[in-house]
């Protein structure tokens, strides 16, 4: 019966909802909780979503990893979103090494095909890269890798009639110390532009060594060259030092790489490629390094 009404499911367009990318439902604030994606079940409103997000908190004690990996096996659900997995998979645990989620699976998940495959590798990969530190996250069975470096970011092919979407994005951000990036999860509005656009946004808005006047002027992709303009205010402060300059310049260029629509970019300020930033010289286009990247939380 399951199977039967998640190929109803699938009828009702919800592979479609599933790849465009309007699967996500976020809080105004998680206030330390972190995001399972449950099953929406059928007659439970009017946007088709087949995953939708509920905010959890951990117990006492407990880990994001161990909380997620408890709620995503929990039954317990709602009167509109149920258990994801069929009764006789479970998630057995999740690590993360160096920026990527081991998601490890009872051997039953081996016999799962179409929709129901679908819809399980959906939820875990948008549960776990939802927390800041996961960049990619791959799936385990019987001790072999079934699935590697997934992204929820590569499932997003927008198509307008389903509204507004979400999308999360990845920001490669300085730690408090000033010494290393580290990845910082952003969830986006589809409807309030690109996803480059976004990026760059929240960026300024993160970025404390960035001047708080600078405003993003333009941000165009096209051909896998992203062109990031901002206003002259960038320049309003001197970096502190080179390492910072390259800090600020690694975050831009490493963040926007990471969309998988960018594979090279060039910074602009006031419509110009700037030569220098500080200490730091530049030359554009740049791709992604990663080399100033640290996965251990920051």
């Amino acid at each position: 019966m399951r199977l039967k009404r998640l190929v109803t499911l699938y009828a009702a367009a919800v592979l479609l909802a599933l790849l465009s990318g309007c699967l996500l439902r976020s809080g105004a604030s998680d206030g330390g909780g972190v995001y399972v994606y449950r099953l929406r079940t059928l007659h439970s409103g009017d946007d088709n979503r087949a995953l939708y997000a509920q905010l959890v908190l951990p117990s006492e004690g407990e880990s994001a990893e161990d909380c997620l990996v408890r709620c995503l096996n929990s039954e317990q659900g709602s009167e509109t979103v149920e258990r994801v997995f069929p009764e006789d998979i479970k998630l057995l645990s999740c690590r993360i090494e160096n920026g990527r989620a081991q998601a490890d699976m009872s051997p039953e998940y081996n016999r799962l095909n179409g929709v129901e495959r679908v819809l399980c590798d959906y939820a875990l990969v948008y549960t776990f890269y939802r927390l800041d530190e996961v960049t990619a996250v791959d799936i385990n069975c019987e001790g072999k890798t079934v699935q590697t470096g997934l992204r929820a970011d590569f499932a997003e092919l927008a198509d307008a009639q389903y509204g507004p979407c979400e999308r999360i994005i990845k920001l490669f951000v300085p730690d408090g110390r000033g010494e290393n990036l580290v990845s910082r999860s952003f969830v986006s509005a589809q409807s309030t532009g690109s996803a480059a656009e976004a990026a760059a946004r929240q960026l300024l808005l993160s970025l404390d060594e960035v001047p708080d006047a600078t405003s993003l002027v333009s941000v165009s992709v096209s051909d896998g060259l992203c062109v990031l303009n901002l206003s002259e205010e960038f320049y309003t402060t001197e970096p502190e030092s080179i390492h910072t300059s390259r800090l600020v310049i690694s975050s831009f260029v490493d963040t926007l790489c990471f969309l998988p629509e960018v594979e090279r970019v060039v910074i602009q300020v006031g419509g110009r490629p700037i030569n220098s930033y500080g200490s730091c010289i530049t030359s554009w286009p740049m791709e992604f390094d990663g080399s100033l990247i640290s996965y251990d939380g920051g």
